[in-house]
């Protein structure tokens, strides 16, 4: 027995006697390092990002179910669609294709958009949107196709299509234009490593869309169709019409904004 502890002790404390090595430090700044990350810090600055973004009429029910209480959906139905080209210029430079749904609410004075689901063709998109504010990121194949006076997109995962858009593009752009800051509020759930807890964070976030400059908007006629796997339902949501849809290409920078609700703490 001696000679078994013997040596595993001496190895015990050499751990913490002897220096460590220049070499302990070979793997910081990499995805190996063991407080390692796979994408920079926010703001995250995007430039020359090309958007088709159409807002439509659903129903109250629909509404109520996708949106988490204490969030209160709009009264006047409204969801909006958009499929995106994104061009993150710094900290790092990315180029990807996002789906998003969302739906304005508000809480207390707050007001913002609830995106129940986003579909994204990057991992890199996926995991930092994920990680930091909680958005509902999944992956999906994204196909966008941008003609003399049209546009169409489609969203396809495993197989299936679950969104077909067409923009038909009007002749007349709209001025350029500056936006106010926009909030987006998602639920940033983290299931717990600990035997008999479901959630170690379970929150919803905000984010803050600002200086967000639009360098080209051309309204147009869009049409919406939506498909259905078992995951991604999205065929139960109806299109009952369509307010307005257009075209843009736009800056921005997203950006931190806080924890707006902590279930953990407000519902104890």
């Amino acid at each position: 027995m001696r000679s078994f502890l013997l040596p595993a002790m001496v190895l015990v404390m050499s751990v913490f006697l002897v220096p460590c090595s220049s070499e302990a430090q070979m793997f910081d700044g990499t995805n190996l390092a063991p407080h390692g990350s796979m994408y920079g810090f926010p703001p995250y600055v995007f430039e020359g990002n090309r958007s088709i973004a159409i807002t439509f009429v659903t129903s109250p029910e629909v509404l109520r179910e996708l949106v988490p209480e204490p969030l209160v959906p709009n009264d006047e139905t409204l969801m909006s669609l958009t499929i995106q080209e994104l061009r993150v210029a710094r900290p790092g430079t990315l180029i990807y294709n996002e789906a998003l749904l969302s739906i304005p609410v508000s809480y207390g004075e707050s007001t913002g958009s609830y995106i129940p689901i986003l579909y994204l063709d990057k991992a890199l998109g996926i995991v930092s949107g994920r990680e930091i504010w909680g958005y509902s990121k999944i992956d999906a194949e994204i196909e966008i196709v941008e003609k003399e006076n049209q546009m169409t997109a489609r969203v396809v995962r495993e197989g299936t299509t679950l969104m077909d858009v067409t923009l038909d593009l009007g002749p007349t752009p709209l001025p350029v234009t500056t936006l106010p800051d926009s909030r987006s509020f998602n639920v940033k759930a983290i299931p717990s490593a600990s035997p008999g807890k479901t959630y170690d964070v379970n929150q919803i976030t905000s984010s803050t869309m600002k200086d967000m400059k639009v360098e080209k908007l051309i309204p147009g006629q869009g049409k919406i169709a939506f498909g259905s796997s078992q995951m991604d339902p999205l065929g139960k949501i109806p299109v009952i019409s369509i307010q307005n849809a257009s075209f843009l290409v736009w800056d921005s920078v997203l950006d931190y904004d806080g924890i707006l609700y902590n279930y953990l703490t407000e519902e104890k």
